[in-house]
């Protein structure tokens, strides 16, 4: 399956949002997948008002990622996926620097469920289980804007 998909990076000082599908042992990044007519920017905005409710800007689209992956998404069981990634960083508004933890919500096409999003600092992030795993990469040269690569977890 292909797909291209808006990850949104919310940082917030030394920390990072990241959200959980119920279930799921692992975490990733808001966003979704990119509208026809969309930009990146666009669609980072979008993502981030439909799932936690808030308004946020594009800051900038930080990198580009080619991702293959066997695995699930709601909804789709044992699949090999081909994802093309664009990482875009917003600007973090007070709502949503107060919030340490808290539920927002997935309503897209016959997907509908609840989203545990929490902030973790950068420091934490070694620890936990996120995913694509070029992720934690990225993050550690978070000061190199417009990266691309191909991650590749055959």
């Amino acid at each position: 399956m292909f797909q291209c998909r808006v990850a949104v990076l919310a940082i917030d000082g030394d920390r990072l949002l990241v959200h959980q599908l119920p279930g799921e042992p692992y975490w990733s990044l808001p966003g979704g997948r990119l509208e026809i007519g969309e930009t990146f920017a666009q669609a980072a905005v979008r993502e981030m008002r439909e799932e936690t409710g808030l308004e946020v800007e594009a800051v900038s689209v930080r990198w580009l990622v080619e991702n293959f992956f066997d695995g699930t998404l709601p909804g789709i069981t044992g699949a090999r996926f081909h994802e093309v990634g664009a990482y875009v960083q917003v600007t973090v508004p007070p709502e949503l620097s107060a919030r340490d933890e808290f539920t927002g919500f997935e309503d897209a096409g016959d997907l509908h469920h609840e989203l545990h999003f929490r902030w973790f600092p950068f420091a934490d992030l070694d620890g936990l289980d996120l995913r694509p795993s070029v992720l934690r990469g990225l993050l550690a040269r978070l000061d190199e804007p417009h990266v691309i690569t191909t991650n590749d977890e055959r």
